[in-house]
């Protein structure tokens, strides 16, 4: 009779383990998909980040070429008086066209960075939250372990005597 109980309550301690690992486990999938998700956001925001970046780079093209077109229109207005008047009004219409084109680019890039450094920031909490359930949940596991461990002793000490 008392080997018949001592099965059963194995059975039991076993099943709960069972149930434990199983919700650790259900867990850690849901973790892991979250973490996927962010890794996705996070590709995402780099690749509008690199186009940005390669728009920005394209700007400072055409920044080149506008001082280039600049520099020859200079050249003529040394050389006409009536010219000189209107390359003056063309530079700085340019010149402000290379102003606003430049805030507009460092703009762009200070939001992706923010975002880009918003997407890592919240992908560091998730892992740390991911990490410290494990712990906690590992934790768990030992201690029911032993407690387990500890019983089965007494049971067998119970029964050699």
């Amino acid at each position: 009779m008392k080997k018949h109980l001592f099965t059963i309550i194995n059975a039991v301690g076993c099943l709960l383990r069972l149930g434990i690992v199983s919700l650790q486990w259900g867990q850690n999938e849901l973790q892991r998909q979250a973490f996927r998700n962010l890794q996705k956001e996070l590709r995402s925001t780099e690749e509008t980040r690199d186009e940005a970046l390669d728009r920005a780079a394209s700007l400072s093209a055409d920044l080149a070429d506008l001082k280039t077109a600049l520099t020859i229109a200079q050249k003529s207005a040394e050389d006409s008086a009536l010219a000189q008047k209107a390359q003056s009004d063309q530079l700085a219409a340019l010149t402000a066209e290379r102003d606003q084109l430049i805030a507009r680019r460092d703009t762009q890039n200070q939001e992706l960075t923010d975002q880009v450094t918003a997407q890592v920031t919240e992908w560091q909490e998730a892992i740390k939250k991911r990490d410290a359930t494990i712990k906690e949940q590992n934790a768990l596991l030992d201690a029911q372990r032993l407690k387990l461990n500890e019983a089965i002793t007494k049971l067998k000490q119970a029964g050699a005597r």
